[in-house]
């Protein structure tokens, strides 16, 4: 319990991951995946990211994703889709996302679990701050890939920073690239062989 400036007890509550949403979430995505297939059939690979955008660290990592990496998709003809979400984003970002047709800017949805459902790859682009990553955290234990910065996963434990559907990349060609990767590869594993 914690006074905060004389207005009484306040609970401080640490992070904690629900292991039942991130089981029922991840049965979900395996359903939706097995329904309507991968990405290239629903129309676009979609990468996303959530956070507020009033909290610093949040914004400097959007805004690097849409100014450095939007640039490099779309000069290798991206047909994907990146989605942005948090409170106050459009504010912060939608001038500048604007720019790329691709990138989709949003503060509200009905639940967090409307993200979750629509992403085929969480990308994390964390370049200063601290703090525990819990959405990194769910994306791994959910089965979501996830694309993230040498920063995303500083201080994560071994198990978590050696996941199989991780990719770490240190700059905008990098994130680019694999981004452009994911959204071929996703394409190519539903493509008629010849």
């Amino acid at each position: 319990w914690l006074r905060l400036g004389g207005k009484g007890l306040s609970k401080v509550v640490p992070p904690v991951l629900s292991l039942s949403r991130i089981e029922s979430r991840k049965k979900r995505r395996e359903k939706r995946r097995a329904k309507t297939g991968h990405a290239s059939e629903r129309g676009a690979c979609v990468a996303g990211t959530l956070g507020r955008m009033d909290y610093l660290p949040n914004r400097i990592g959007a805004e690097w994703l849409i100014s450095e990496v939007s640039p490099r998709l779309a000069a290798r003809g991206f047909r994907g889709k990146i989605s942005i979400v948090g409170a106050r984003a459009v504010q912060a970002l939608g001038g500048l996302a604007a720019k790329f047709p691709f990138v989709k800017v949003q503060e509200h949805l009905e639940s967090i679990e409307e993200f979750w459902e629509e992403i085929d790859l969480l990308v994390v682009p964390h370049l200063e701050g601290a703090g525990v990553r819990i959405k990194l955290f769910e994306a791994l234990q959910s089965g979501v890939p996830v694309l993230t910065t040498p920063g995303g996963v500083e201080g994560l434990p071994l198990e978590f920073r050696e996941a199989p559907h991780l990719m770490i990349r240190s700059d905008a060609e990098g994130w680019a690239q694999s981004l452009f990767d994911f959204e071929s590869r996703e394409i190519a594993e539903k493509s008629p062989q010849d």
